[in-house]
């Protein structure tokens, strides 16, 4: 069985969501979860500090060139892009500067768009609570190289508009209330 990567993007509404999760998610888990929150300035080390409080698995900002860890949750650092790439049979993080996508530095686009393209099939990707259009171009990605992609139930959301998108333009597999997604994201590792 090979490792499974789940991303997950989120803005307005996604710290609480994302909480729910990783708090339902049994601490044997062997995949790995990259998050991308829609934060302010500096927030993302305490972000991930807050989120490994609440998790059974660790919990850790993302580090340029890192080798990416199962059985682990990584958190975009703020005020960097967040990719992932293979190198020598690994994935590795790979942190980018520059201009804000879809108004946004971390962008999920980037995330889901390199995921796609270094995971393949084994990519789930899970778009949560927000506004705005960012995660519609990696959604479509993940879609071409044959992932799955999951969305939160828009009445379930502070802000809908991400989740609508996705389901809008068909680019989603499941749609699923957070309290569920922790098994979810279990029950796909493990398949």
């Amino acid at each position: 069985m090979e490792s499974k990567v789940f991303v997950i993007g989120a803005s307005t509404g996604g710290p609480d969501e994302i909480k729910t999760i990783l708090k339902n998610i049994p601490s044997d888990f062997s995949g790995t979860l990259i998050i991308v929150q829609h934060l302010l300035d500096d927030f993302s080390e305490n972000f991930a500090k807050w989120l490994d409080k609440y998790s059974n698995i660790p919990v850790e900002e993302a580090l340029d060139g890192e080798k990416v860890m199962q059985g682990k949750a990584y958190v975009a650092p703020t005020g960097y892009h967040l990719a992932i790439t293979n190198k020598d049979d690994s994935i590795i993080f790979k942190l980018e500067t520059g201009e804000t996508i879809s108004g946004f530095i971390p962008s999920i686009d980037v995330l889901f768009t390199s995921a796609a393209k270094a995971v393949k099939q084994n990519l789930t990707a899970i778009i949560l609570s927000g506004m705005g259009y960012d995660s519609i171009k990696g959604a479509k990605l993940v879609k071409k190289f044959g992932g799955a992609v999951i969305v939160q139930a828009p009445p379930t959301c502070i802000l809908d508009t991400m989740p609508k998108n996705i389901i809008k333009n068909k680019l989603f597999d499941e749609i699923c209330v957070p309290e569920l997604m922790g098994s979810k994201i279990y029950q796909i590792n493990n398949s």
